[in-house]
């Protein structure tokens, strides 16, 4: 069991656009929590193959992630208020 050979294009697509949507203030929110949803794919699948040492730097990754958009919602907050 896993996934397509050509699966890692695919992931490649996602982290790229996650990136370049991290870059400009709109999409910034977005950006995160499509590299949280893409780091949370990551960890999931090494912890179901058993590789737990392998599922740290996603889940790092997954924390800045979230924390980027936590700290984006309160910005946006903050200018609306304002």
């Amino acid at each position: 069991m896993g996934y397509p050979q050509s699966f890692h294009y695919l992931t490649a697509i996602f982290e790229f656009t996650t990136a370049v949507m991290l870059i400009f203030r709109p999409l910034r929110l977005y950006g995160s929590l499509l590299g949280s949803a893409v780091m949370l794919a990551a960890a999931g699948t090494v912890i179901l193959h058993g590789e737990y040492a392998h599922a740290m730097p996603p889940f790092m990754v997954l924390a800045v992630c979230l924390l980027v958009a936590i700290l984006t919602v309160r910005s946006r907050r903050s200018r609306h208020r304002a």
